[in-house]
């Protein structure tokens, strides 16, 4: 049945837009861009608590790496021993 199968996608749509991959991605970049902007850097005290291992963060901390190294006007790196100049 056409409405069911539809009802069912629009469920799988949702749990990947929010919960399943959508929130937690989202939330990662969002720590990324901080990180990146040098922000604590600039706010020595400030901390932040990421949810569920870093969302997802330390799943692609070589490819936050390898772009924090490639970007020229990038002065801090990011890597397994936190951040570095």
């Amino acid at each position: 049945d056409i409405y069911r199968l539809s009802c069912e996608f629009a469920q799988i749509d949702l749990g990947l837009a929010t919960f399943g991959w959508g929130w937690h991605a989202d939330a990662g970049l969002s720590a990324l861009r901080l990180i990146l902007r040098g922000t604590f850097d600039r706010y020595p005290g400030l901390q932040l608590v990421l949810g569920h291992w870093g969302e997802m963060l330390l799943f692609w901390m070589d490819r936050a790496d390898s772009l924090s190294t490639s970007m020229s006007a990038a002065t801090v790196r990011i890597d397994r021993n936190g951040p570095r100049r």
